[in-house]
């Protein structure tokens, strides 16, 4: 029995769909296959970042509101510096002084060493006059040119490349100056901040 050309087209169609039913299947099964996968991991990273510190002994202030003095008076203190950082820095010294009215800044002279050896306090126990290791921070001038040439740490005195525990010690003379001016500078004042900074290298 002859189809019509109507049942033909419709038999076709059917065949296409059936068709394209089974090749969908078969790119779903075939797209299923391509998840395989794999992976590496390189543990759980971590970054922490190094610290400078420094401390001193003593803690204390070296020079407490000492006085009063004649001209000509004189002392000394010593104080060590200790680095406790984990990573590698330089040390160095600088200052700020506070004038009094009168100011007795310009007529204080100051001299500040250093050396490896030593324990602060005013008896300087162990420091060494004579060793090697002993270098001057501040050769002898006033309170006042401290203050102004030692500023910051980009201007301090006594660079010292410092790793965790190494310290060095700092001695402090000071000698109230024999020509101060008579009467006018009676009860002058100062007052000086030290400060050491350590700078990561």
């Amino acid at each position: 029995m002859r189809q019509s050309k109507r049942g033909r087209l419709a038999a076709i169609i059917a065949a296409a769909a059936v068709l394209g039913v089974l090749g969908s299947g078969a790119l779903v099964w075939t797209a299923s296959q391509a998840t395989f996968t794999d992976t590496v991991s390189n543990g759980t990273n971590q970054w922490t970042a190094g610290d400078v510190e420094l401390s001193d002994n003593p803690t204390t202030i070296m020079f407490d509101n000492i006085g009063p003095f004649a001209p000509g008076a004189s002392g000394s203190s010593c104080v060590r510096v200790t680095y406790t950082g984990n990573i590698a820095a330089n040390v160095k010294l600088y200052g700020a002084v506070t004038t009094g009215t009168p100011n007795l800044a310009p007529y204080l002279n100051l001299t500040v060493e250093m050396d490896t050896e030593g324990t602060g306090g005013a008896a300087c126990t162990g420091f060494d006059q004579n060793a090697p290791a002993k270098t001057t921070c501040f050769a002898t001038n006033t309170l006042t040119n401290f203050a102004a040439t030692h500023s910051d740490f980009s201007n301090g005195c006594g660079s010292w490349a410092a790793t965790n525990g190494v310290y060095r010690t700092y001695r402090f003379s000071w000698q109230i100056s024999a020509s101060i001016p008579d009467n006018t500078h009676q009860n002058a004042t100062a007052s000086a901040t030290f400060t050491w900074e350590a700078q990561n290298t």
